[in-house]
């Protein structure tokens, strides 16, 4: 009975996990940008670009250098480059997939990730934390509910990564519960990777 409902809502999450990617399709990936731009100009040897930024609006990046790469990735308006604020290894990770696709495509396979990590978190929640909600109507309602609120539209829209890290920090919750220090502690440590402050204007 328990594997029967199991499998039900597996497929009820991969079916809303296959809605999302297909509405996001089209989706701007503003937040995005300064993760595969950044993870271009690292590739590229332009280190010393990589906190490049405004120095009166932070928020906006005007370097010759990331206007480039932005415009032969595909990356448009350019107008929306935001500046990088990760550690140099976040971008050193993603080099493998900036590298070796546009813009578009590295936009998309985030929106996956994006659509999976939403699934994995109201899985584990439900599934350890609440009981009574692990059943595939209930799944299918918080799912839609989820679907239709404007902050996880937006989110959405942008491309932004928290929820990735927050199915970690979940995963890692629920680890540590059942006693896998190991697992539970690699977990915590993907999901708490520290962000660099702002840097200082010269």
């Amino acid at each position: 009975m328990i594997r029967n409902r199991e499998l039900q809502i597996a497929l009820v999450l991969m079916l809303f996990t296959c809605i999302g990617v297909f509405r996001g399709r089209h989706v701007v990936g503003e937040d995005l940008s300064s993760s595969y731009v950044g993870c271009r100009v690292l590739a590229a040897g332009g280190g010393a670009h990589l906190y490049s930024h405004d120095p009166e609006i932070f928020r906006t990046v005007e370097d010759p250098v990331w206007t480039s790469i932005a415009r032969q990735a595909g990356f448009s308006p350019l107008g929306l480059l935001h500046p990088y604020v990760q550690t140099p290894l976040w971008a050193y990770v993603l080099r493998p997939v900036c590298a070796h696709t546009n813009f578009r495509r590295f936009c998309q396979l985030f929106l996956v990730l994006i659509m999976l990590a939403t699934s994995g978190v109201i899985w584990l929640v439900s599934r350890y934390w609440t009981p009574s909600l692990f059943h595939p109507a209930w799944t299918a309602l918080i799912y839609a509910a989820l679907m239709l609120s404007e902050p996880f539209k937006y989110a959405v829209f942008l491309t932004q990564t928290h929820i990735l890290f927050v199915f970690l920090t979940v995963l890692a919750l629920v680890l540590a519960e059942r006693d896998r220090e190991m697992p539970a502690g690699i977990c915590l440590a993907l999901a708490a990777r520290p962000l660099k402050s702002r840097p200082a204007s010269s």
